[in-house]
């Protein structure tokens, strides 16, 4: 007897799970065979996916399309987060919380603009890889809703997708000089940059800010020439956006240094581990600054100082030389109304 299709009670396809989201249009939902009935369900975790496959929909979380498009740029890092469940339509989701990965569990109904039929969120501009609206959608269940999604971090959704550090950098800190040094060394020891200008003060304008670039919205950094002092970089919307300036057509755009460092002011620095199950990865109880517990001690110009949560790290001598990364993180805002400095 053949098995029962999956459908996920605990995030149905229904308005629920699209949350509040101005849309302009029906949404409907289908199943991936109805979406792509010509293709395979294993297209949903293909061999190979391109940056430039992965395209962002009607809802404003560029900042994640953006962190997939650069785990598609490293071999097999975004097929290793989706893989097939025990029946049809039951698909797993690999992602990191709190310092561990989690597992989230999805089917394969996908919201749809009900006239025409086709996928209203994120999608693939070949039609032939599934695996990013798989993603999309277990983001969208972790944290409650599609619209839950709306505005967020490159460096947040780099962090869940693999467990690694990730650097906020702003540009106009360190000098533009040596922030350019730092993309250019960071980008050529294989670390996943993702630039982006940040403007906290006007958190849903989208407008331009010079070459037909966007503010509050993130690009990819995809190829660097330091001979031509130029970059190339991937708008997630994946079109040119009318940017005034040399691209391909389908959203990779060349922008020069002094562009970079006149109209860009932040930098995610997402700094890639060898081991990609986390096993570099040591994982600390959780435990909190608290006024009423008395571990909220203060600065060290207190004598309380003392009375913070403290870890003791003993080292190897003979690692005593190897560099340490420290993940100091805290409850993820995407579900709750705290404004955040971020991306739509």
């Amino acid at each position: 007897m053949a098995a029962t299709t999956f459908t996920d009670l605990d995030f149905p396809p229904t308005e629920c799970s699209i949350g509040a989201l101005e849309l302009d249009v029906e949404v409907g939902w289908k199943r991936l065979a109805e979406v792509c009935p010509h293709l395979p369900e294993a297209t949903a975790y293909p061999s190979a996916v391109a940056y430039n496959d992965i395209m962002q929909g009607k809802v404003g979380d560029c900042f994640l399309i953006a962190a997939c498009s650069l785990l598609a740029t490293r071999e097999g890092m975004l097929q290793q987060l989706v893989s097939p469940g025990d029946v049809p339509g039951k698909f797993i989701v690999k992602m990191v919380q709190k310092g561990q990965w989690i597992q989230v569990v999805v089917d394969d109904f996908l919201p749809i603009n009900a006239r025409t039929g086709c996928l209203l969120f994120a999608h693939s501009r070949s039609k032939k890889n599934l695996a990013v609206q798989l993603i999309e959608k277990a983001m969208a269940k972790r944290y409650g809703s599609y619209a839950a999604l709306v505005g967020g971090n490159t460096s947040e959704a780099l962090y869940d997708l693999t467990g690694c550090a990730v650097e906020d950098i702003k540009i106009e800190t360190p000098g533009k000089n040596e922030a350019w040094d730092l993309i250019a060394t960071s980008f050529s020891q294989g670390d996943l940059i993702a630039l982006g200008h940040i403007d906290t003060t006007q958190r849903k304008d989208f407008s331009r800010i010079g070459k037909g670039l966007r503010r509050n919205h993130a690009y990819v950094v995809t190829a660097m020439s330091l001979k031509k002092s130029e970059i190339g970089v991937y708008n997630p919307m994946g079109t040119d956006d009318d940017y005034e300036g040399e691209s391909d057509g389908k959203g990779t755009l060349k922008i020069d240094k002094t562009t970079v460092l006149k109209l860009f002011n932040r930098a995610q620095i997402c700094s890639l581990s060898p081991a990609n199950d986390l096993s570099h990865l040591l994982h600390f109880s959780e435990s909190s600054w608290n006024v009423a517990e008395g571990t909220a001690g203060g600065c060290t110009n207190f004598q309380t100082f003392r009375d913070n949560p403290m870890l003791k790290i003993d080292i190897p001598e003979d690692l005593l030389e190897m560099d340490t990364e420290i993940i100091l993180g805290q409850n993820d805002q995407a579900s709750t109304q705290s404004p955040r400095r971020c991306y739509g």
